[in-house]
């Protein structure tokens, strides 16, 4: 099965015209979008896009009232298909790099299983 050429934002405003579709939320873990301090003490960066520029201010608005500072507008429904590979990017960065498990979050640091060149397993840790 393909990729689709277009992002799921625009396949569901082509499918539904009379909606105005904002993409955002998804380059952040569920429990970050309520409360982007809750990991590294908020410095992030939320991205939105949009055709509507009243239906953007909108989510804007609601993602400042869950505490986020810094929203990004990249611009028309098109920058969807970025942002719905974040994902799938991060997690091609990390296989690349080594990772042989998921980065874990745990108290304050990213922890990841990495391989050395001996084979053997080593735990590295980052503090967010």
């Amino acid at each position: 099965m393909g990729r689709q050429p277009h992002s799921l934002g625009e396949q569901i405003e082509r499918a539904l015209p009379e909606v105005k579709v904002v993409k955002a939320f998804v380059t952040q873990e569920q429990a970050t979008v309520v409360n982007p301090k809750s990991i590294g003490g908020g410095d992030h960066t939320m991205f939105v896009a949009g055709e509507d520029t009243d239906a953007k201010q909108q989510v804007t608005d609601l993602l400042k009232s869950y505490g986020w500072s810094d929203v990004l507008d990249l611009g028309p429904l098109v920058a969807a298909r970025g942002m719905e590979m974040y994902p799938e990017h991060t997690k091609a960065l990390f296989d690349r790099n080594g990772n042989i498990g998921p980065t874990i979050w745990w108290n304050g640091s990213w922890l990841s299983m990495r391989r050395r060149r001996s084979g053997s397993r080593s735990v590295s840790s980052r503090r967010a």
